[in-house]
């Protein structure tokens, strides 16, 4: 009888430890998850707290951001831009419309029209000649031009003029007088081979002699179209010639 009393008193001891232990693995589980949870809201503000107004008004904080990074790039690309034209002379590359810049233009026009001829003169030496268009593109390549044209369109070194009657025949476009050559480049500079050149000395006789047209003028803005070829020249060079055009 004392050994059934023994062991129902060490089955009673066990179970109230097993029990104290249940509840203490509970507790401290609970504990954990408050902890946890806590810990989680914590960790991310904003997620349950953020009403819609303060919201909208972090956004609109980022764009006046954006926005002022924007309008700064805007600035520099000004400024990058203002100064490749300044270390270009004025020079402005203009895709949809080419070429655009400071520097001169130079209308050649026949001698006016007259019954008769002039005493000892000859019907050729009234209108404007392939040469004569010639001497004035290399008097402006010569005085530094950056780019040369005639009626508006860019010309280079393998452009063809040529003289059909009292038109020219330009990369196969017929243009009447008067031929309007224009220079982007330094002004001056161009005035001054103008005036230097020997075949345009020669040119300004029958100018004074028979009155044919060559007025030379300035601009700020001058604006020559580009003008495509198979083959892009970086730079030309101007060669000594001592002939004249007439």
């Amino acid at each position: 009888m004392a050994l059934r009393v023994s062991n129902h008193k060490r089955e009673t001891g066990f179970n109230l430890r097993s029990a104290v232990i249940q509840f203490s693995v509970l507790c401290a589980s609970g504990l954990l998850f408050v902890t946890t949870a806590n810990s989680n809201t914590a960790s991310q503000p904003g997620r349950h707290d953020v009403d819609l107004p303060t919201l909208v008004r972090h956004k609109e904080g980022e764009i006046d951001v954006l926005a002022k990074e924007v309008s700064d790039y805007e600035e520099e690309v000004k400024q990058l831009t203002a100064e490749t034209n300044r270390l270009n002379n004025g020079l402005v590359l203009n895709p949809p419309v080419g070429f655009q810049g400071p520097g001169i233009s130079v209308a050649l026009s026949d001698a006016p029209y007259t019954e008769s001829l002039p005493q000892g003169a000859s019907a050729d030496d009234l209108v404007i000649h392939q040469g004569d268009i010639e001497s004035v593109f290399n008097a402006m390549w010569a005085g530094g031009a950056e780019v040369v044209g005639i009626q508006g369109i860019e010309v280079k070194p393998d452009t063809m003029v040529r003289c059909v009657g009292n038109v020219i025949n330009i990369n196969g476009e017929l243009h009447s007088p008067p031929f309007v050559i224009t220079a982007i480049g330094n002004p001056q500079k161009l005035l001054n081979s103008l005036d230097k050149d020997d075949s345009i000395r020669v040119f300004q006789q029958y100018v004074n002699r028979y009155h044919l047209g060559f007025q030379v003028q300035e601009s700020s803005d001058i604006v020559i179209k580009r003008f495509k070829t198979k083959t892009d020249y970086d730079f030309v060079k101007v060669l000594n010639n001592d002939s004249t055009p007439r």
